[in-house]
């Protein structure tokens, strides 16, 4: 009785949704991605947006510092994490958006980050002027916030001080050549395994993948539902080498970006399973509890 007990202590609400979801394939995702999603289209649009700490750095913070066109990649407030993380997830794919946040540069087409001309006279009414990255940052966080927060129950809105939810994020996300879908994951589980070996797949093929993190039951009932948003960045980023990769050399790992904290973490993949402690990387919350899963674009 005792051992039953235990085991609903680390429940969440991905244990009742994991079995409806469909199943995972880590390798029917890496080689689709390998044949829809066309090099062609990621060649030489990738910029770079992590300009990493060294390594005696990285281990002082207890991660790297992110930064996107010279921001300081932190969200603003407490419920733009998931704001914060597709932000992120598009500047990975999109140097434009990054030279507008690092230099105000217009891009040639409108992006869904940059506020329009009635965005930024909001902005401005608001005390938010536009004048450095960080603010520019800050703004494409409002940006995206508002736009997830519409249409989340058909056509009514999502309350903001609720953060993001996971359908209207992978609804938003955008990096080239993929679209999203949420997949729900229990990390004590064969399903929840596989969801997390596809995000690995996916990362290795260069794509970023954002996670929703939570508590669990043994925290009370309001923990086990998703509560933070971080995001696994594509593999070999300056991130990897600038924090070691040193936890285990050789197994797979994931580098994922905290926004809380502005910060990166390189992860073990068997460390995000069957968890029952809380983890930096993770927002300091104990499981990865969804994936919004690649898929290529139709």
């Amino acid at each position: 009785m005792a051992s039953i007990r235990e085991s609903w202590r680390y429940l969440t609400l991905s244990t009742l949704l994991s079995p409806l979801a469909p199943p995972t394939r880590a390798g029917d995702l890496a080689r689709r991605l390998a044949t829809d999603v066309l090099p062609e289209r990621l060649a030489g649009r990738l910029p770079d947006t992590a300009h990493a700490a060294s390594a005696h750095d990285a281990r002082a913070l207890g991660g790297t510092p992110a930064r996107i066109g010279g921001a300081r990649a932190v969200q603003r407030d407490a419920t733009t994490c998931g704001s914060a993380a597709l932000v992120h997830l598009a500047a990975l794919g999109d140097p434009e958006l990054v030279r507008w946040i690092e230099d105000g540069t217009a891009p040639a087409s409108p992006r869904p980050e940059v506020p329009d001309v009635a965005g930024r006279v909001d902005l401005v009414a608001s005390g938010m002027e536009l004048t450095d990255p960080d603010r520019r940052f800050d703004a494409a966080q409002r940006v995206v916030k508002s736009a997830t927060s519409r249409r989340a129950i058909g056509p009514v809105g999502w309350p903001e001080g609720l953060g993001t939810p996971p359908w209207t994020a992978a609804r938003q996300a955008r990096f080239p050549g993929v679209s999203y879908r949420v997949a729900p994951v229990d990390d004590r589980t064969a399903r929840g395994a596989a969801v997390l070996a596809a995000v690995h797949a996916a990362t290795t093929a260069g794509i970023p993948v954002p996670l929703y993190t939570s508590g669990d039951l043994g925290r009370g009932l309001r923990f086990a539902v998703p509560r933070h948003v971080v995001l696994a960045l594509p593999q070999g980023t300056d991130d990897d080498a600038a924090s070691g990769r040193s936890a285990r050399p050789g197994a797979p790992s994931l580098t994922i970006y905290e926004p809380s904290r502005g910060l990166t973490h390189v992860v073990a993949l068997a460390d995000l399973l069957a968890r029952t402690s809380p983890l930096k990387a993770l927002g300091s919350w104990s499981h990865v509890v969804a994936a919004l899963l690649p898929r290529p674009a139709a």
